[in-house]
């Protein structure tokens, strides 16, 4: 690849020397600055320029980031609190103004070797990388982009303007495509519009994304609430019923076994294991947690117990055990022992 070329030519050139370093990068990047990958190599050029600049300047620049990120989520948490207390236009306002500051900014925009997201943890990008295999370098956009789309998207559906959030947050979407709670919000749209199937097919695709058993638990009462609709009783019983399996507290799933049977008119027994892996595989959806989630989480356990990095390894094998349940996982967890000092 050029680009890959053109970096190893640039990075040959560096001595080590700080100062020298510097107007080296500055020269190569005007010498590339109207080449057909400027913005590619002058990005790459700027990162490589921040290990050189002398460390009181990276204190700066990083303390300068933190303001901006404290004050974004000072505005973030006002908007927050205006939505609880109902006064949704006046956050309504917030959050625009705070939508367009930063399409003003256009900031953390992909280019042909990079793409930029805003993952909140190590295995919301593996899975990404796992599902969507993308073929560039992932980068880290530094402002909760995620967070501000999501927010304006769940205020839209307040005001029952479905389009309009279903619009916002995709574009959250975009800048964390591996969330769970965004991609259950942008469902949540299609069901406020009435449209029952791709709601349905939203949710199974979340699946992929569900690593927490919460997040199971609601693809499963989704399911179930797709399933009342269609007056399918057994299988909005035996989705409700798996629901319950991974959050065994959900007043929301008890309260909507009991709606089923009001409905139907008719006691609903729970269905056997059977009919629930029947109808698993006649819609397409996992009969527990998604497979490919969990042997992702147990492979790279595997993969960091190995390298002794245990902090890692417990991370991810508790996914697995949060998930299963599964005896030999969690003696996995109890016997791995802490990095040295």
């Amino acid at each position: 690849m050029e680009f890959d070329k053109i970096m190893q030519e640039i990075t040959s050139g560096l001595s080590g020397d700080s100062e020298k370093d510097g107007a080296y990068l500055k020269e190569q990047m005007e010498k590339y600055k109207e080449h057909e990958l400027a913005k590619e190599i002058l990005r790459a050029c700027g990162r490589l320029m921040f290990k050189y600049i002398p460390e009181d300047q990276k204190a700066e620049i990083s303390r300068v980031i933190n303001n901006r990120l404290t004050s974004y989520d000072a505005v973030l948490e006002e908007v927050r609190f205006k939505q609880h207390e109902k006064k949704f236009e006046e956050a309504l306002a917030m959050i625009e103004d705070l939508v367009r500051k930063f399409e003003a900014l256009n900031m953390f925009e992909d280019d042909q070797v990079s793409e930029y997201h805003c993952f909140n943890e190590f295995f919301e990008e593996a899975l990404y990388r796992m599902n969507a295999q993308p073929a560039k370098d992932l980068r880290r956009a530094d402002f909760p982009l995620d967070q501000i789309y999501t927010q304006y998207g769940s205020l839209l559906i307040d005001l029952k303007r479905p389009r309009e959030a279903i619009a916002a947050l995709e574009t959250a979407m975009r800048w964390n495509p591996a969330d769970a709670q965004i991609a259950f919000e942008h469902a949540e749209a299609y069901k406020m519009l009435g449209d029952l199937e791709s709601f349905f097919k939203l949710t199974i695709h979340i699946f992929r994304y569900a690593f927490r058993p919460a997040q199971v638990a609601r693809c499963f009462r989704n399911l179930g609430f797709y399933f009342i609709e269609k007056k399918r009783w057994e299988e909005a019983v035996a989705c409700f019923t798996m629901s319950l399996q991974f959050d065994k507290e959900s007043t929301i799933a008890m309260s909507e076994l009991y709606y089923i049977q009001r409905q139907a008119g008719r006691m609903i027994p729970t269905p056997g294991i059977d009919f629930f892996v029947k109808t698993s595989e006649k819609y397409g959806f996992p009969d527990g947690a998604d497979p490919d989630v969990l042997r992702l989480s147990f492979a790279y356990g595997k993969h960091f117990a190995e390298e002794e990095n245990t902090t890692a390894a417990r991370y991810c094998w508790q996914i697995t055990y949060d998930l299963t349940g599964d005896d030999d996982v969690r003696k996995m967890i109890d016997e791995l022992t802490d990095e040295k000092p």
